[in-house]
């Protein structure tokens, strides 16, 4: 590994606006194409790499952005204005992080990885219904394995979404039932072994 500790710090600040903004809308049977006005994006964003160690690196990334509907003409089912408000499936913060480390072991080295994401609150649906808000979450997941120092070859044992962490990525209005809501829940806890050859 590199002998001498490296950081490495990125941030940008951006802003975007959208005119005769598009959205796919479920009506309880099938995806329709609305046309959703105006819509503003302003943010920052940080990204961070550093190297503490000669075998060890760290990354961080985090985004605030307000993306909002400057104009709008529709109401929710709640009979509120869309306009200022946060447009569906964009939360105001959102990060990442990982982790990386190997160690040599004779003939082979060993290593383990883990990646972290944070989602705000934010809403999945374009209405911006009350009830399709979901809740923020942070899924974590992790490697841990041996492979050749040509890295020809691995084995590891890994785990996604290690703290079983229950979340909704979607909430929509079930099909042919008025006032009921259905979600696509988040995957749960799942573990294995995989070796991974290169030919």
């Amino acid at each position: 590994g590199n002998s001498e500790r490296t950081l490495q710090v990125n941030s940008a600040i951006f802003y975007s606006e959208f005119t005769d903004f598009q959205l796919q809308e479920f009506n309880g049977v099938e995806f329709e194409v609305t046309n959703a006005g105006e819509v503003s994006s302003a943010g920052v964003e940080m990204e961070l790499n550093w190297l503490p160690l000669p075998d060890l690196t760290l990354g961080l990334g985090i985004t605030y952005a307000e993306t909002e509907f400057d104009s709008h003409p529709g109401v929710n089912r709640q009979g509120d204005s869309l306009e200022g408000q946060q447009i569906s499936h964009a939360p105001e913060w959102s990060a990442v992080g990982s982790l990386y480390f190997e160690r040599n072991i004779s003939a082979l080295t060993g290593f383990i990885s883990a990646n972290a994401s944070f989602m705000d609150d934010h809403n999945t649906d374009p209405k911006l219904n009350d009830e399709t808000m979901v809740d923020s979450y942070t899924i974590v997941n992790s490697r841990i394995g041996l492979k050749s120092d040509d890295d020809n070859w691995s084995s590891y044992l890994w785990v996604n979404n290690i703290f079983d962490e229950e979340y909704h990525t979607g909430i929509f209005d079930t099909p042919l039932q008025e006032g009921s809501w259905s979600s696509f829940r988040g995957v749960p806890r799942t573990y294995g072994v995989a070796v991974e050859y290169l030919f």
